[in-house]
């Protein structure tokens, strides 16, 4: 019944936001190494069956949230999900999702943050990683970065600064 719910909402949204959706999901970049390890975002419950501990950010422990771009009827950007996503600083960076999350199966758009249980960062879909040093980032994502040709490497600002055209120059 939820997942009825979600695809009726997620193609409600397709209609009425004419925009890329990109989707984003803030963590903390020490983080990130397990992550790619797994290959994949995946809820505090998953990682805790798997024996990993550590502190909750205040998220829901079955799903991995997300942020999102929403757009006005005319395509004008309303509000970027970076910004409710990051203040890029310190620890914090945001890996950036595009559109067709919407389109996997566990995907769920019926609450306020976007949400599912796992995604993989190897399905295409993982199109950049925002950071406040993406030299430092680009180090540590070079076997995804080969797996997933194009993937950007750029600040927060610099995203935001670009989001209409992503393809923007990788670091």
């Amino acid at each position: 019944m939820l997942q009825l719910l979600s695809r009726a909402e997620v193609s409600r949204i397709r209609e009425l936001e004419k925009g890329p959706l990109y989707h984003y999901h803030t963590m903390p970049f020490s983080r990130l190494e397990d992550a790619l390890q797994d290959g994949a975002l995946e809820s505090m419950n998953i990682q805790k069956e798997r024996g990993r501990e550590f502190e909750s950010s205040g998220s829901r422990p079955d799903v991995v949230q997300f942020t999102r771009d929403r757009y006005k009827a005319n395509g004008e950007l309303s509000e970027c999900g970076v910004n409710s996503a990051i203040k890029a600083t310190g620890d914090m960076c945001v890996l950036v999702f595009d559109p067709r999350i919407m389109d996997l199966p566990d995907y769920d758009i019926t609450g306020e943050y976007p949400s599912i249980p796992r995604i993989s960062l190897n399905n295409g879909t993982l199109i950049a990683c925002l950071y406040h040093n993406p030299q430092q980032a680009r180090e540590l994502f070079t076997n995804l970065a080969e797996e997933n040709p194009g993937l950007i490497f750029a600040t927060p600002e610099e995203w935001m600064g670009n989001i209409e055209n992503p393809k923007m120059t990788d670091v």
